[in-house]
């Protein structure tokens, strides 16, 4: 094996391709491992003795490999954790009853309809009336919407008010 491509292996300089072939020729024989063993430790003594006549700390190519990789994958880990965050908030905070399945009731003119609603309230509706209200109401609030006119009798829940959102034209 050419020790030009070794040494660019342990700098981490190699290629995939030049990797693949590095790793297909020490799993040929124990020989070949040996021999990347020892080309790796006079790689490192290289790099002490270089650091010591320049009155440094010597050079671990391999952990400073190790350390930008670590770096990397915390940016990728920290943009991911940010934006998971952004969205359970932007969830959270909007309207909470997004995925509820909602019914309308629109009364056609000339009549009146009469609803019982999830939580057991009486509803009269007036001709030309629309209201809005979901299937089974959230922890918390019991939220319709009207348009028009009604009479509710509403079932007493001190822990979950009745809330109506009247719609006006103008």
């Amino acid at each position: 094996m050419n020790k030009d491509l070794l040494y660019r292996f342990f700098e981490g300089q190699a290629s995939v391709e030049e990797m693949k072939k590095i790793k297909e020729w020490t799993e040929r024989s124990s020989e070949n491992r040996s021999r990347l063993y020892r080309e790796r430790k006079l790689f490192d003594a290289m790099h002490i003795v270089a650091a010591s006549q320049r009155g440094g700390k010597p050079l671990d190519s391999g952990k400073a490999v190790h350390l930008s990789l670590f770096r990397e994958f915390m940016k990728i880990a920290v943009i991911v954790a940010v934006t998971v965050c952004v969205t359970a908030t932007f969830f959270s905070i909007g309207n909470k009853d997004r995925n509820v399945a909602m019914q309308t009731v629109t009364v056609p003119p000339g009549q009146r309809v009469n609803l019982l609603l999830p939580d057991g309230t009486d509803v009269w509706l007036n001709a030309g009336t629309t209201m809005r209200y979901p299937v089974s109401f959230m922890e918390g609030k019991r939220e319709i919407t009207l348009d028009g006119e009604a009479y509710f009798d509403v079932k007493r829940d001190e822990e979950c008010p009745f809330v109506y959102i009247l719609m006006l034209w103008m």
